[in-house]
């Protein structure tokens, strides 16, 4: 009876220690910033304007030693132009997940699921629209975040999202 007690106890001790152990999940960290400034706002798809190619540069400068693996952006020129200078600097290329305008609603909650589990673990950063940054933050987070307004175009939010413990978000602005 007390080699099986002594048994039950080191086999008790052992499972402990090796859950103990266990390395816990991997977060994702992804990077959420709207597009720098445009040319014209009410053109269907404009450039980014001199400001906003100032921006854009800031961004990469801002991002360069972030480990970031991974680039999306939408089908629009000003998402991309705003992501590329840090797709170049880290050589990293641009993935395109258009935004389906029949349906905006939809496409924070299934970009965001996209990425976690396409780049789980990874560093990600997100480059879209004043109507859908907020959203994927919200899906990445269940944090309500404030619109953004439509002169505002330096916000940048750093999501850690994942498994339970990974939920962390930081807001703060860049290219000053």
């Amino acid at each position: 009876m007390r080699t099986s007690v002594r048994i039950a106890t080191v086999a008790a001790l052992l499972f402990a220690t090796f859950a103990w152990a266990a390395p816990p999940p991997p977060c994702t960290t992804i990077i959420v910033v709207r597009h720098a400034e445009q040319t014209d706002p009410t053109a269907a798809d404009p450039p980014l304007s001199p400001a906003g190619a100032a921006r854009a540069t800031a961004l990469a400068r801002a991002i360069e030693h972030s480990g970031v693996q991974a680039i999306y952006v939408t089908q629009f020129k000003r998402t991309k132009q705003t992501a590329a200078p840090a797709a170049a600097l880290l050589h990293v290329p641009l993935t395109e997940a258009p935004v389906d305008l029949a349906h905006v609603a939809d496409y924070p909650r299934q970009l965001a699921r996209r990425v976690l589990t396409e780049h789980h673990g990874g560093i990600v950063l997100i480059v879209s629209h004043s109507n859908t940054v907020p959203g994927i933050v919200s899906a990445l987070t269940n944090v309500t975040v404030h619109p953004i307004a439509s002169t505002e175009f330096d916000r940048f939010t750093v999501v850690t999202a994942g498994a339970a413990g990974c939920q962390h978000m930081i807001q703060s602005q860049y290219g000053h």
